[in-house]
Order: C-alpha cells, then sequence, then structure tokens
C-alpha cells in the first residue's frame, strides 16, 4: 500500500487600497492592511491549526479542487485572537470581504496585526496532536504609529545597560584576545562618559590649585642698568649684537670692557627664572584629552551618517536607528562637556606640544588628580585600537517588540540585584553575547539567574516535544525557585488569559528531573506600564507581602525603563527577605 506525500503551503495575501496581492517571506504588511491565510494542502486537515506567534487559530476548509484542500481561518477563532489581543470590541470593523485571484468567492480578511508587536511574526501550521511544526512563514509586521518614546527608551535601556554590565564584569578581566572591535567601541564609549563626568566633577578643580611645574631659564633683552642678571650667554648675545655698543670713559662703573677698551651696552640678554607649566607631565595631561577628543569627532561623524543611510522599515533596521541616534545623543554631549575640561587645562597648564607616551611618573604618582588621568590613559592605550562596526550584539537575535521588552527585562533584573549589592559572577562566553547563566552574589547568600535555560536540576514533564524554557529563572540554594516571564501586553490581558495559561504551562509543565516535588515559590509576569504598577492573584494577606503567604504566589509587575523606582525591586527584596531571613 502506497504512502500519500503530504504537501503543505501556506499563502498569505494583504488588500491595501481594493487591491489583492500575495506576499512572500519575510515580505513587510502594514499593521492597518487587511490580511488573510490560505494554506493549500494535498491531504484533510481536519486537527491543525495556525499559530500567529504562539496564538492557535483554528482553519475551515473553503475549497476542494482536483485533491487540494484548500482552508482559511475560522472568523470565530479570528475574534478570539483579536479578544487576545485585547481588541475584540472593534472586531467588526476590521473584517471584510475581498477577492483573491483564481478564487470564485470572495473571503474574510482581517486587520489581524493591528494590535500587534512590530518586528517579525511567525506564523506556524501545527498538528493539534503534538503541536508538531509543519509549516511556517514569517512576515514583517511595520506600523507607523509606534510610540517613539517608549521605543527609545528600551533600545537605550538595553544598550546602556547590557554595555555597562558587560564592560564591568568581562573587560576588567582583560581578555584581549575575545575582545573583537564591536566590542571596544562600546567599551570606548562608555570609558569616555564614566571618565569625562568623573574627571569634570571630581578632580578638574585640583588643576587649578595644585599644578606640577617646573624652573627654566627665561631671556630676555632688558635695558642695561649694571644689576641685571648676566651670563655667559648674555655676552655670547653682545657678540652677535655688537651695534648695542656705545663707547664710554673708565670712570662709568656700569662699563664693559672689551680688547681693552670700555664700553656701554645700551641692551643686555638677561637671564631669568621662572615657573612653567610645559614640561612632560602636563604634555601627557593635554595629550590624552585631545585623544579623546579626536576619537569622539570620529564617533560623531560615524553614528552622524548611520542615522542618515538607516533604513528603518525592518524591525532590526529600526531597533539600530534609534541606536545610533543615541548613541549621537551622548557622545555630542560628551563632545560638549570635554570641551571644558579642555578649556580650563589649557588655561591652567599651558604646554608647547602634546604628548602621551612617557615613563617617568615620580611627579604623577605624587599626585592624585595627575595620578587618576595616568591610569585611565593607560587603559585606554590597551585597548584603544577599535574599527567601528554597524552591529550590535545588544540586539541580537530581537525581531520584534515584544523581544526588545524581553531583553530589557534581562537587563534590569540584573541591575536591580546589583542595587541590591549582589554582584554578578559571570563565567566568559566566547561569543560575547547574551548569558543565560549568572550567579548573582552578596557574601554568603547566592542566586543562580538564568535566561531562557532551564536549570540542570530541572526538566519539561510535559508531554510535548519541545523544551519549555520561561524567559527567567531564580534558583536558590536550597533548590526552591521563581520563574518570570515578559509579556508585550496589558495588565488586564495577563490576569485574564496569562496567569491560567502559564500556571498550567509552567508549574505543572516544568519539574525536577529526579521526579520529586517541583520547589517553585513563584510565577511573576513583568509587562511594560508606565505607572507604578504591581498585582497578584491572591488576595492580600495571602500574597507574597502578606503574612499567611501562599506558595506558589502568582502575580504581575509593571516594568519602566525611565523611572528608576520599580515595584520589581521591592518584590525582589520581599522574596530574599523571606529566603534569608
Amino acid at each position: 500500500m502506497s504512502t500519500i506525500k503530504m504537501d503543505y503551503e501556506i499563502l498569505c495575501y494583504k488588500n491595501v487600497r481594493e487591491n489583492t496581492v500575495r506576499i512572500e517571506m519575510n515580505e513587510i504588511i502594514n499593521e492597518v492592511d487587511y490580511f488573510t491565510f490560505i494554506v493549500q494542502s494535498n491531504v484533510e486537515l481536519d486537527n491543525h491549526c495556525l499559530l500567529i506567534t504562539d496564538i492557535p487559530v483554528e482553519i475551515t476548509v473553503i475549497k476542494i479542487i482536483d485533491g487540494q484542500y484548500f482552508y482559511t481561518v475560522k472568523e470565530d477563532s479570528v475574534r478570539n485572537y483579536f479578544k487576545n489581543q485585547d481588541f475584540d470590541k472593534v472586531f467588526d470593523l476590521y473584517k471584510a470581504r475581498f477577492s483573491i485571484p483564481n478564487f470564485v468567492q470572495n473571503i474574510l480578511f482581517y486587520k489581524l496585526f493591528i494590535n500587534y508587536p512590530i518586528g517579525i511574526c511567525d506564523i506556524v501550521l501545527v498538528s493539534k496532536d503534538n503541536y508538531e511544526q509543519i509549516s511556517t512563514i514569517k512576515l514583517n509586521v511595520v506600523s507607523s504609529k509606534i510610540d517613539d518614546f517608549e521605543f527609545e527608551s528600551l533600545v537605550s535601556y538595553v544598550e546602556s545597560k547590557g554595555s555597562s554590565i558587560w564592560a564591568k564584569f568581562s573587560l576588567l578581566k582583560q581578555q584581549a584576545n575575545n575582545f573583537n572591535d564591536e566590542d571596544r567601541l562600546d567599551w570606548l564609549l562608555i570609558f569616555c562618559d564614566n571618565f569625562i563626568n568623573e574627571f569634570r566633577n571630581k578632580y578638574l578643580f585640583y588643576f587649578q590649585i595644585d599644578k606640577i611645574t617646573t624652573l627654566e631659564n627665561n631671556y630676555i633683552i632688558e635695558t642695561y642698568n649694571g644689576y641685571n642678571a648676566v651670563s655667559e650667554d648674555s655676552i655670547l648675545w653682545l657678540l652677535t649684537n655688537l651695534e648695542v655698543l656705545t663707547a664710554t670713559n673708565s670712570y662709568d662703573p656700569n662699563k664693559l670692557l672689551i680688547n681693552n677698551r670700555t664700553f656701554f651696552p645700551t641692551e643686555i640678554l638677561s637671564s631669568h627664572i621662572k615657573e612653567t607649566t610645559d614640561n612632560p607631565e602636563n604634555q601627557l595631561i593635554n595629550g590624552f584629552i585631545n585623544e579623546i577628543s579626536y576619537f569622539l569627532v570620529e564617533l560623531e561623524n560615524l553614528f552622524s551618517s548611520e542615522v542618515t543611510s538607516t533604513d528603518s522599515e525592518r524591525f532590526e533596521d529600526m531597533v539600530m536607528a534609534y541606536s545610533y541616534k543615541r548613541k549621537l545623543k551622548l557622545t555630542k554631549e560628551l563632545a560638549f562637556k570635554l570641551a571644558i575640561i579642555k578649556e580650563v587645562i589649557i588655561k591652567e597648564i599651558p604646554v608647547s606640544k602634546t604628548d602621551v607616551n612617557f615613563s617617568n611618573i615620580n611627579k604623577i604618582e605624587s599626585k592624585d588628580h595627575y595620578y587618576y588621568v595616568y591610569n585611565h590613559l593607560m587603559t585606554w592605550l590597551l585597548y584603544k585600537g577599535a574599527n567601528y562596526t554597524n552591529t550590535n550584539k545588544y540586539f541580537k537575535g530581537i525581531s520584534r517588540l515584544d523581544e526588545l521588552f524581553e531583553r530589557a527585562c534581562y537587563y534590569q533584573i540584573i541591575d536591580t540585584f546589583m542595587q541590591l549589592g549582589y554582584m554578578p559572577v559571570i563565567e566568559y562566553n566566547d561569543a560575547g553575547e547574551i548569558f543565560d547563566r549568572i550567579t548573582l552574589s552578596k557574601g554568603q547568600k547566592k542566586v543562580n539567574f538564568y535566561y531562557q535555560n532551564l536549570p540542570d536540576s530541572l526538566t519539561t514533564i510535559k508531554n510535548i516535544r519541545n523544551q519549555l524554557k520561561p524567559d527567567f529563572i531564580f534558583e536558590f540554594d536550597d533548590n526552591t525557585f521563581i520563574i518570570l516571564d515578559s509579556k508585550y501586553k496589558k495588565s488586564k490581558n495577563i490576569e485574564t488569559y496569562d496567569y491560567p495559561d502559564l500556571a498550567l504551562k509552567y508549574l505543572h509543565g516544568i519539574g525536577s528531573t529526579d521526579g520529586q516535588n517541583f520547589n517553585i515559590l513563584g510565577l511573576l509576569v513583568l509587562f511594560p506600564s508606565t505607572e507604578y504598577s504591581r498585582n497578584f492573584y491572591h488576595k492580600n494577606e495571602y500574597g507574597i507581602f502578606g503574612s499567611k503567604t501562599i506558595y506558589p504566589f502568582i502575580g504581575s509587575i509593571g516594568i519602566n525603563f525611565t523611572n528608576a523606582e520599580s515595584h520589581l525591586m521591592s518584590t525582589i527584596e520581599r522574596v530574599l527577605e523571606i529566603k534569608y531571613s
């Protein structure tokens, strides 16, 4: 008996101003475009559905031609999809019937992406028996109404926190063999920011009151009066300037005897000792300031060029455009501050030339403000050789706005622990990218932080083929855990849809590898919010801040990347208090 070879294809169509066109893999679709799917198959797909970025949408057959089945999405299922996106109240406004080439009847189209996070949307045909992926297509969703402030704050936070954490805990290991050009540029920009601000605020003043100076002869041609400071150089000068000599008698007290004849000089080259700042130590200070100034000019030209040339249609390009704008703004701010520093340095310790090649540091070591600059110069010279690239590892793997939010949450969790006195212990990885395991340590207290990765003691126990990997997991030394998941959604949707889904998915889908109890303390969902927001599933007295805490607790925390105040910190503080009190 022969087996029928199964053949599937997802056909995507959009309608713009009454014009229906087919769109291919990775093509762009605007959130306001009407859109529909046609799934073509040579077998029946009674037990299949489409996943639109993990949200299931049912399909129904609309046509059978020559053994080929044609399916489209069910209207009721799309309505549920809109409900999941908190847009079900206006569902009827966002559907319309249009024709498709080679189809007799009109098909329902929907504005499916009207409330979708911009970026890459994965559309997957799966079997509902085991959720095996059968066919996939990716579309690039764009939007003309993105919240610029929110997007810019996310990009800025991810890049600034990512680069600062990396610089502090990877660069300082001085593993130069793993230190690529892209990494250098990030580090040098952070270096300039830290150095310029600290130097201006703490050390610049001391160059006005405590300078390294040297004494040197200062030769001046002045009227001769008998009291001038005369040296051998004065006599040599006279021999080449005889016109200043006039004859005088032997009784003149200011006479000079030359070849047994008496002369009186009207002028003489006189030697005076003066204090000067034109010495190697100050030439080094001026040279380092100039070097940073030239570097910032190069960066400003680079980022200005990238801002102008970067296309902003694709999500990845949009992220980089905001990244370049942020770096350009920072570079201009640093150049302005450095100009103020340079003006003071030129005035207080002027030099005839600048030079950063200097070895004798005895005098430099005697003054803290000089030694501060010298130490930073040595570090700068060690790592300055950068070729500037137009890539950014902090956004690698991010193709949608919700993924950008997830990456920002990653850095905010680490930053929150650092503010609470916990220091990250990171084992360097050759890729130099995102660390999927970090140990956060404070004295004897240790918390293992996992990013899209399960601890060795946990595994997926749900009957599925793929591994379940929450966005974040805290592992404590007594083998207890807290799961955190980021959702680029509204709080209302999380409480209605995600609480039950994530509780079933993670609290009952993940377990201990040895089959023992899964000691889970809680499940927290992180979502974007401009307000100081936190909600829990249980009543207050049974929640994490109550006197009768029930485990596992379930809650959600609003994350704001432009405000230092955060419920995330107080929640983590409470968890640590419970664990270590």
